[in-house]
């Protein structure tokens, strides 16, 4: 009896033991696996040091290479319309913050409601022409029924985009109709008229035309056009429908030309326009003519002949 409660005391000490024994194996096992981890980590920090040590990055930097855009090659049109254009000034005005805001609902507006044309015409003419810019910024051109809302007599620079040509005639072709107003009701002449009133649509005194990604251009508008000063064509490919002649119809008053972003253009196009302008040297204005991102043209051979013809016309590539 007295064996056996001997052994009973002495059995629990034991387990308690064995426990403890197999606690701090496992705290061993735990504390070597750690110790492993964090060598072997820190063995491959150090091998990837090392070569960065040994090949520090070099002072003298690679310049990008710039590879020629293919003839085919459409550019940006934003990208050069941001180019040549105050989108955003550094300083807007409230008059200026204003024209952004109806830029951008300009395709929501009603064209038929006199009282919106009404309000828009009581912009300044800078205003107005502003407002054709920004509205081209922001893609609102949808129908030629819009250029109504922003067309006058006294307009003297406009911008469109993407719209077709002939259907922008009827707004941009100066109109003037006469509307005599008779005291009698049967009279012999005009000078028993009481009243004689003159109506005149579309923009007689535009002097700045912008075309970008416009479609069917012929030279039905430039031969209305008379007074036209600086004509810019911008973003159009092979597809759009242009006369090939049709900087043989631009008006002899023409100052500026820019061409910008298309290249359908040619040599042959360009060097027929040259030739004709020389032709006509004692008649015409041309100070500037602007070519950007016409792949097709050959930028030496033009300058090299643009002297043999308008040596005194200024000629640029960018």
């Amino acid at each position: 009896m007295a064996k056996a409660r001997r052994k009973k005391q002495t059995r629990q000490p034991k387990i308690v033991s064995y426990q403890l024994n197999l606690q701090l194996q496992a705290d061993v096992a735990a504390a070597v696996s750690q110790i492993r981890l964090e060598a072997s980590h820190q063995t491959q920090r150090e091998s990837v040091r090392i070569p960065l040590r040994l090949h520090p990055r070099s002072i003298v930097s690679t310049p990008p290479i710039s590879l020629p855009a293919p003839k085919d090659h459409i550019p940006d049109i934003s990208l050069l319309f941001a180019k040549t254009h105050y989108i955003h000034l550094a300083n807007p005005t409230l008059a200026d913050l204003c024209l952004h805001e109806i830029a951008k609902v300009f395709d929501c507006l009603d064209d038929t409601c006199e009282d919106t044309k009404h309000s828009l015409q009581l912009l300044s003419i800078d205003q107005l022409s502003r407002l054709s810019i920004l509205v081209t910024w922001y893609r609102r051109w949808t129908s030629a029924d819009q250029l109504s809302l922003l067309c006058n007599p006294s307009l003297e620079e406009l911008c469109i985009s993407s719209l077709s040509i002939p259907d922008t005639l009827p707004h941009i072709i100066p109109v003037s109709t006469t509307a005599i107003s008779l005291e009698k009701e049967v009279a012999e002449s005009w000078e028993e008229a009481s009243e004689i009133e003159v109506h005149s649509t579309g923009c007689a005194r535009l002097l700045k035309l912008e075309l970008v990604a416009c479609r069917n251009i012929s030279s039905n508008l430039l031969r209305a056009l008379p007074a036209l000063e600086m004509f810019t064509l911008m973003g159009n490919s092979d597809f759009d429908n242009v006369d090939n002649d049709l900087l043989l119809h631009l008006p002899l008053k023409l100052r500026v030309l820019w061409l910008i972003g298309c290249p359908w253009f040619t040599n042959d196009k360009i060097l027929s326009f040259a030739q004709q302008r020389h032709s006509t040297l004692g008649r015409v204005h041309l100070c500037e003519v602007r070519i950007v991102e016409c792949h097709h043209i050959s930028c030496t051979m033009i300058e090299t002949l643009w002297h043999q013809y308008l040596p005194n016309v200024l000629l640029r590539f960018n």
